[in-house]
């Protein structure tokens, strides 16, 4: 039990040193900046967990939490558009093949509770 405590000090402690080094300098750099430039951000990222907090209730009731699992890899793909769109980067074409493959296995996901649900009633009914 000692050993794993220090364990994880000598892992931790760097850790924040660096992290703290990191946010002093993210500090550092808005000093001059004016303030939308420091509310933005937050601002954004509280609308976008908002959006994605109400989507989600609503997304689990329609088709349940496996199509939830299954989408979310497709949020990277918004990443992917700003790094193309914003910042003109190039990107491997490994992204488009991830990205079919997310909406492949959507659709085959989706076509066979269809078909699923389908016989299940037949049967029943």
């Amino acid at each position: 039990m000692y050993e794993e405590k220090i364990y994880d000090y000598s892992y931790n402690l760097p850790e924040s040193a660096i992290n703290e080094s990191a946010t002093n300098a993210r500090r550092a750099s808005l000093e001059g900046a004016g303030e939308e430039a420091k509310v933005l951000p937050y601002a954004g990222y509280a609308a976008a967990m908002f959006l994605f907090y109400s989507g989600v209730p609503i997304l689990l009731k329609i088709s349940g939490s496996t199509m939830l699992n299954l989408s979310l890899p497709t949020s990277d793909m918004w990443s992917v558009l700003i790094r193309i769109f914003v910042y003109h980067d190039k990107v491997d074409w490994m992204y488009f093949v991830a990205f079919a493959a997310v909406a492949v296995e959507l659709v085959v996901y989706s076509a066979y509770i269809c078909y699923f649900i389908h016989i299940c009633y037949s049967y029943f009914v």
